[in-house]
């Protein structure tokens, strides 16, 4: 029995052992590292699957050159790169990774907002500039007591909320599906309240 051919339009990492091992006896992997479907089309027009990272579009046109493919497996929470009304159509399965980097977003997140209040960057080019002083008007501020806004309430909302409440701070939010906290202290609100409270406003997706 002939094996399956899975092919991997693009990839960010150093190492395909993961898919190697998972794929071995199974299928023949085919890794590549391409941007476009213009790239990635001579190798896919006979794949049985398709890995996918950030290359695409993948449209109605790049579905109809591979007959054969089944699934569309997406690297991360987003599926934004595959026209998922064509690989219905297609009756292609499509598949992403609702947990990829939850904790990693939340957590820059937070990085994000000390470096606004503390302003870390500026003070680090004035320092590096041989300057040690405070920027007139840009004084530095706590996050203790501020108030965040939190535009889309998903899993990373959720985590964010949870580290910001840890800081002390007031997190609103506002999402057309969520209706409650979901066991982290956060008051849901409309979305103009929100932006009229809020000290930091910052957006995640709802699911």
């Amino acid at each position: 029995m002939a094996k399956a051919k899975v092919v991997l339009t693009d990839y960010v990492w150093d190492s395909l052992d993961v898919e190697k091992r998972t794929l071995e006896g199974l299928a023949e992997l085919v890794a590549l590292k391409t941007k476009t479907p213009e790239e990635f089309l001579p190798y896919v027009e006979d794949c049985d699957a398709l890995l996918n990272t950030y290359a695409g579009p993948i449209t109605t046109d790049v579905m109809a050159r591979m007959p054969d493919c089944k699934i569309i497996a997406r690297y991360g929470i987003g599926v934004d790169t595959i026209d998922l009304e064509a690989a219905t159509k297609a009756g292609i399965i499509v598949t992403n990774n609702p947990t990829y980097c939850i904790e990693e977003v939340a957590e820059h997140t937070m990085a994000l907002m000390l470096s606004c209040a503390r302003k870390v960057a500026r003070y680090d080019r004035l320092v590096r500039a041989g300057k040690w002083e405070l920027a007139p008007r840009k004084l530095m501020f706590r996050l203790a007591g501020s108030t965040l806004g939190l535009v889309g309430f998903g899993h990373i909302g959720q985590q964010v909320a949870a580290r910001a409440a840890a800081f002390g701070m007031r997190v609103l939010f506002f999402d057309p599906i969520i209706v409650e906290g979901r066991g982290v202290k956060a008051k849901k609100v409309d979305l103009p309240e929100l932006l009229r409270e809020a000290d930091f406003v910052s957006l995640h997706p709802c699911r």
